[in-house]
């Protein structure tokens, strides 16, 4: 296996994973997000945020620790190259996912806003 071709498959993995996290993860991260953002913009920009750090977190860490760039990880074999590979796109999205968990776990919860009470017709009368 070439330089290129693993290259391309770390890029294509990436891509594949991270679009499967995006389809799991981003409609309960928005309904999170509801939670937090009171206007509709913000929940609209810190989805798309997230999005894009699902695509770009495993793809910058498959590039640069999966992909060989020395003589010595060069001379592995496809199977070894293959392997290298799919472990760095799986840290990079466990350690996106870990990232953000952490700080979404971190927020103040005097930030989540209750929902209106609905009141009966009882109450409306007196």
């Amino acid at each position: 296996m070439n330089l290129t071709s693993v290259t391309y498959l770390g890029v294509l993995g990436s891509v594949g994973l991270s679009t499967i996290l995006s389809v799991v993860m981003l409609p309960p991260t928005r309904s999170v997000l509801r939670n937090f953002c009171s206007v509709d913009d913000a929940v609209a920009f810190w989805t798309r945020f997230i999005a894009f750090m699902f695509f770009l977190g495993p793809l910058l860490v498959t590039l640069i620790f999966g992909v060989p760039n020395s003589a010595f990880s060069s001379n592995l074999g496809a199977i070894d190259l293959v392997t290298r590979v799919t472990s760095a796109m799986l840290f990079g999205a466990f350690l996106t996912l870990g990232l953000m968990g952490l700080r979404v776990g971190t927020l103040p919860r005097t930030l989540i806003v209750a929902p209106p009470t609905k009141r009966t017709d009882d109450e409306f009368i007196r």
